[in-house]
């Protein structure tokens, strides 16, 4: 091994049984994903005292053959203290940190990794998923390692890597183009808001119809007043509350704000997305980005880069991987008017938070309604594969032709395939998982998809709303 070579260190939890939604691959698959590393990266098992409490050692370690340079034991210590100790360590093994990377699915080592110089990039186990909360908000997030070890392939600067494809970006979008970039609720197909032109192409790759207005994204809030003509008092207490985060407002649209970007309405959506990118995107473009989710009209929102890829490849300018979207559905829209608070389009904020700002809130406008919040056509976020909505699943578990969609595990064996979206009935796990699930199911081939209906409380409302106007019918024949 050449001294100070980059090197991929891999917490062992990462190769534990993976989250259902992510397809089932086996520990043995997934370090298999790792051959194309080799060429530029010595690759290190990561574990406290050879069997810790990170899952253990011996499995991965056997399975990697002679992938593996090694075994990297993990230092005990407070944060601080841990990030020392595991620079020390890597370092004694010949690896410089800079360009080097650490795959966990615990906050505490990530961290430390990224205070010991190393980028470090976060796997959703089932683990990962429960401690996703303590995450700081701009380490890079994925469903599984294959995805990570793509990322890392194409990213072999980590975030300086992504930061060329922003600025690149940026400067399409100050020239009129189309940029796919990653929010925290869901992948974005971003245009110039004020470039009635560049907006005009967002409807035209989408084949979006036209009265279904977009988002406007900003930066900063100070960057609102220049869209609107009024700022409520509440909605300056929900964005004092909840920006950026997954909430969009609706508020009186100036003049500067085209009528292609409101369908027409005197009202325009804003919204301040919480991923970094999504950010940095905006601020370094000079002008608010008008846009809907990065894929074609009427189908499964993205949650990765390459969910994009499959659906707009050659569609856009640019696209920036940041990773999986944490939230995974997308934002609240909130209406304000005459001191009512009315939810447009249920989303990855649950009425009750808003609630503890607003007082009273009013519930979604009936199906198919639209009018001045984007998502609210009757049809919309569909798969490919009729899907059918139902209160209980299980007659439908012997069928291998049908695909089963769970909220938390089923309670005996299935003959088909199935993708839960929560084994522990975690409704925001659930509502992170849920097009990544529909995605995996839409490619299998299936007679249909059979969903399932979750509790209709916190980010459930948001969930069934989406899988009603995913669903093809109620009613399931059995022919």
């Amino acid at each position: 091994m050449a001294k100070g070579k980059k090197a991929v260190f891999l917490l062992s939890g990462v190769f534990s049984s993976p989250h259902p939604a992510s397809g089932g691959e086996l520990p043995t698959e997934a370090v298999a994903a790792l051959g194309g590393l080799r060429a530029s990266y010595d690759l290190f098992l990561a574990a406290a005292g050879g069997d810790g409490p990170d899952g253990g050692v011996g499995g991965p370690l056997a399975a990697g053959g002679d992938v593996f340079s090694g075994l990297c034991p993990l230092p005990a210590g407070a944060a601080g203290d841990l990030s020392r100790r595991l620079g020390e360590a890597i370092r004694s093994l010949g690896v410089r940190t800079e360009g080097s990377f650490f795959v966990a699915d615990d906050p505490r080592l990530v961290e430390a990794a990224e205070g010991a110089g190393l980028c470090g990039l976060y796997i959703l186990t089932p683990r990962g998923f429960r401690l996703l909360g303590d995450l700081a908000p701009d380490v890079f997030v994925f469903h599984d390692l294959p995805d990570a070890v793509r990322w890392i392939l194409d990213h072999p600067e980590g975030p300086r890597s992504v930061s060329a494809v922003v600025r690149r970006g940026a400067a399409a979008i100050r020239r009129g183009g189309l940029v796919a970039f990653p929010t925290e609720t869901v992948y974005g197909l971003g245009a110039d808001a004020l470039n009635p032109t560049a907006v005009a192409r967002i409807f035209e790759v989408k084949r979006r119809p036209l009265h279904d207005p977009l988002i406007v994204h900003v930066a900063d809030p100070a960057e609102v007043a220049a869209l609107v003509t009024e700022i409520p008092p509440a909605a300056r207490r929900l964005m004092d509350r909840f920006w950026p985060g997954p909430l969009t407002l609706v508020l009186p649209k100036r003049e500067t704000v085209p009528d292609i970007v409101t369908a027409g309405h005197g009202t325009v959506a804003v919204r301040m997305p919480a991923n970094r990118w999504a950010r940095e995107l905006i601020a370094l473009a000079e002008t608010p980005v008008a846009a809907p989710s990065a894929n074609a009209f009427g189908r499964t929102s993205p949650t990765t880069a390459r969910h994009v890829d499959e659906q707009l490849h050659g569609l856009y300018d640019e696209i920036i991987d940041g990773g999986a979207c944490r939230v995974g559905i997308e934002s609240t829209v909130l209406a304000l008017a005459g001191g009512r608070t009315v939810v447009l389009r249920p989303g990855g904020l649950a009425p009750e938070e808003i609630r503890e700002v607003t007082g009273e809130v009013e519930l979604p406008v009936p199906r198919g309604a639209g009018g001045a919040s984007p998502g609210m056509l009757a049809s919309h976020y569909a798969p490919r594969t009729p899907l059918f909505l139902v209160d209980d699943a299980r007659p439908y578990g012997d069928r291998p032709d049908v695909g089963l969609l769970l909220f938390r595990d089923p309670p005996g064996p299935v003959r088909g395939q199935v993708a839960v979206l929560s084994p522990k009935g975690d409704l925001r796990e659930a509502a992170a998982n849920l097009y990544q699930a529909l995605r995996r199911l839409d490619r299998l081939g299936l007679r249909l998809i059979v969903a399932e209906r979750v509790p209709p409380h916190g980010l459930g409302v948001a969930i069934n709303d989406r899988l009603s106007r995913a669903k093809s019918g109620d009613t399931i024949l059995n022919s």
